[in-house]
């Protein structure tokens, strides 16, 4: 099986055949989906242990619009990196405070660069 992600479609179906009392494993294969996509998908959209096609389709249009976007290291982000590694912070603290001053977050990216070796757009 390869990677796609659940259609509003599919939510009908998984909200339909919930109600009528299949497992998650079953509901999965009708679906021809891995049965880990199905328990993850009910996980992240159910309201009160409910289900709903509708609110998992908003829930998820709303994660994605949150989801940072492909943002690009610039010379700015550069500076700002090899200014606080020569400070001595290390790579984590360096990832946090640039999420915390609304800056690119490189996260485990920069754990292993040199400080010579980075490249900006």
């Amino acid at each position: 099986m390869s990677y796609s992600q659940i259609t509003m479609v599919q939510r009908y179906q998984i909200e339909a055949l919930i109600k009528e009392w299949l497992s998650k494993s079953c509901i999965a294969t009708n679906l021809s989906v891995h049965r880990s996509t199905i328990y993850r998908e009910i996980q992240r959209n159910s309201i009160n242990g409910y289900y709903k096609a509708e609110y998992a389709q908003i829930q998820t249009r709303i994660r994605y619009q949150k989801k940072v976007k492909n943002l690009r290291f610039t010379n700015q982000h550069k500076k700002y990196v090899l200014k606080h590694l020569k400070l001595g912070w290390s790579p984590e603290q360096v990832s946090r405070r640039m999420k915390i001053d609304g800056l690119l977050q490189l996260s485990h990216v920069i754990g292993g660069v040199k400080i010579g070796s980075m490249k900006s757009c």
